[in-house]
């Protein structure tokens, strides 16, 4: 299991403002683990990572472009 995940089981889906990302449920602002320039934002994708920041306007730094 992922850092600051917790595992969803059918019928038992996340609260509401969290996403569901492979299995698991991230609340929302939570940073994609290994990868700070994507992030848990429900209203946008509850269910895939958003990305965010300078990476969301196109201006990927070293730290987003190494992660992807």
């Amino acid at each position: 299991m992922q850092a600051n995940a917790v595992p969803c089981e059918s019928g038992n889906p996340c609260s509401a403002g969290a996403c569901f990302i492979g299995g698991a449920c991230y609340a929302s602002g939570t940073p994609k683990p290994g990868n700070g320039c994507q992030r848990c934002v429900p209203s946008t994708a509850p269910d895939q990572w958003t990305l965010v920041g300078r990476a969301q306007a196109g201006f990927l730094d070293s730290q987003a472009s190494s992660a992807m």
